[in-house]
């Protein structure tokens, strides 16, 4: 029996180690990123889409990233001064990390929050320019999920959706509990072929 407790330990202990790194960087064709993870597990969009254009591949003059938008669909809108991504929540409660670049045309604040909605980096960011290189960088790390970012215009007026470009998303998260369940299975398997 110790064995297997042993055996259960040493497996979960692996589990939690294999953090799983997501990225998108927005190539061509850009509507090619609404298939991937950061839109399928948020409610973020292109500014292009979200304000009616039909043609899913429109950046604007931003060859590299994503001119942001808070809805998703076509002709969903786009906001005023204020912008909030929120991750969908069992995706959000496994992240450890978060870190993406920006272009701010507008004096933006930028807050990232966990789960419980505490707040795990708030910076002011400005000075966009061309060509958008997306330097300017927010990154965090939480032992509680990350459920999403806003971003707010400093002076409470300008747009900040169609102002704000972003790009080179990294994140990374812990293994779902259904994968760390099956490495347990797993080890009382092997455990059990072992002993016989």
């Amino acid at each position: 029996m110790t064995r297997i407790f042993i055996g259960l330990a040493t497996m979960a202990g692996a589990a939690s180690s294999m953090a799983i790194t997501y990225i998108e960087t927005f190539p061509d064709p850009l509507g090619s990123y609404q298939s991937r993870w950061l839109y399928q597990n948020s409610n973020i969009n292109s500014y292009y889409h979200a304000t009616g254009d039909p043609n899913i591949d429109q950046r604007g003059n931003n060859p590299d990233g994503l001119w942001i938008a808070d809805t998703q669909g076509l002709g969903s809108g786009a906001s005023g001064p204020s912008t909030t991504i929120i991750f969908n929540p069992s995706f959000g409660a496994l992240l450890t990390s978060l870190s993406f670049g920006m272009e701010c045309f507008v004096e933006t604040r930028v807050t990232i929050y966990d789960m419980s909605n505490n707040v795990l980096i708030s910076s002011v960011y400005s000075g966009g320019s061309f060509p958008l290189l997306h330097d300017s960088l927010i990154s965090t790390t939480s032992s509680n999920g990350i459920s999403g970012w806003d971003m707010v215009a400093t002076n409470g007026t300008s747009q900040i959706e169609g102002n704000t470009s972003v790009d080179n998303f990294r994140a990374e998260g812990v293994p779902e509990p259904a994968t760390m369940a099956a490495l347990g299975l797993g080890a009382i398997a092997l455990i059990r072929r072992r002993r016989k």
